[in-house]
């Protein structure tokens, strides 16, 4: 990106002191530099969808929860985001919170670049008492239909382009994006895609007797969830919107035509050059 970002929002998260700490020192070393800031907690998402109109850039102060919350205020308006980490592994943000201070301004003069990632369009069509009401939406993570109490586990169809491929019984089913990889996918034991990948992957959550490996689904392939009879579902998206689900609802997902962008400073290697520091697994840090 050429051209210097003059309006910038600063979105944090509300429930850590640290980050609205910093958000605070943030705006007021770039009204300095007469950067024209606006400020909001991500929980305030009329706030910001109002504020958002003209920005050049948000700047999320928190966790990947935190841009999990900020996504939705940029899609319209195709503005980037640059995260700032102040949880544990923040496989989406940019930099650590102790260096923002010093390298933020940077990133609104320089040469930058703009990483785009895949959003999932989802549509959830509940069945019984909900009239078969379609509801649309989008994620960015995952879209998870799982169990609504403990110890009864719910059996999923699994259709894929009007093929079905598999009956899970198990606590629910994952389909996640490249971003989603790193998120719950991977804890129920998915594989690490590329962030910028297009495929998404399929993972079941302790499936009971039935198959347990993940499958890579490619891109523009429509993946439909079809919650079987017995007990009731829940679809989950990014852990942010739900919906509960009787027997016989549908939930499909599909690449979406929109992006999620990302402003970063270090080349497209970035990923990988930090994957091992973040998982303190892999190598050397």
């Amino acid at each position: 990106m050429g051209q210097p970002m003059k309006r910038v929002g600063i979105v944090y998260n509300p429930r850590a002191p640290n980050a609205v700490a910093l958000a605070g020192a943030l705006a007021a070393n770039l009204r300095a530099l007469r950067h024209d800031i606006w400020q909001c907690h991500a929980d305030d998402q009329d706030k910001g969808n109002g504020l958002a109109q003209g920005t050049d850039l948000i700047i999320t102060v928190g966790g990947d929860g935190t841009i999990l919350r900020t996504v939705g205020m940029t899609l319209s308006r195709e503005i980037p985001i640059l995260g700032v980490n102040m949880g544990r592994l923040g496989f989406m943000t940019e930099l650590r919170g102790e260096d923002a201070l010093a390298l933020v301004p940077g990133y609104l003069e320089r040469e930058t670049w703009v990483e785009r990632r895949t959003l999932l369009d989802v549509e959830v069509t509940q069945a019984a008492a909900a009239g078969n009401a379609v509801s649309r939406s989008w994620a960015l993570n995952e879209v998870v239909v799982g169990r609504t109490s403990l110890g009864r586990i719910i059996d999923i169809d699994v259709w894929i382009d009007q093929d079905h491929l598999v009956t899970y019984y198990a606590d629910g089913v994952i389909v996640a994006s490249g971003t989603g990889s790193t998120g719950y996918a991977l804890a129920a034991g998915g594989p690490i895609l590329d962030p910028e990948s297009a495929h998404l992957v399929l993972v079941p959550i302790s499936p009971h007797l039935t198959p347990s490996t993940p499958v890579v689904v490619r891109p523009g392939a429509v993946v439909e969830l079809r919650v079987g009879p017995g007990n009731p579902a829940m679809a989950s998206l990014d852990g942010q919107r739900e919906w509960a689900l009787d027997p016989g609802s549908r939930v499909r997902t599909w690449k979406s035509d929109r992006v999620a962008r990302f402003l970063r400073a270090g080349g497209p290697r970035y990923f990988y050059a930090t994957l091992a520091q973040r998982l303190k697994v892999w190598g050397k840090s």
